[in-house]
């Protein structure tokens, strides 16, 4: 279940335009997204032509032992990319 309010987190943050939007806002909107979503942590990068723009952590990787989530952490994703694979093939530029 977390699982699908992380994916959530990560297509409203793509919707979100978060290259328009400055980086306090994007913080705010995250902690406050996954304050009502009870995600304990996520990472994310936004990727533009192949180039990083921006890579961030936030939360818990492991709420056990209180580590951070890293920039480089590895989330099990499961059938997960099945809808985030959906949504690209939905909003990619057609090519002719």
């Amino acid at each position: 279940m977390i699982f699908k309010y992380l994916l959530l987190v990560l297509l409203s943050l793509s919707a979100m335009g978060s290259r328009y939007a400055s980086a306090d806002q994007v913080d705010d909107w995250v902690a406050e997204e996954m304050a009502k979503s009870l995600v304990p942590g996520l990472a994310f990068a936004v990727i533009s032509q192949g180039e990083v723009l921006d890579m961030r952590a936030y939360g818990l990787a492991n709420m056990e032992t209180g580590s951070p989530v890293k920039t480089l952490s590895v989330f099990e994703l499961a059938s997960l990319t099945k809808p985030i694979t959906t949504r690209w093939a939905r909003v990619r530029p057609r090519i002719s």
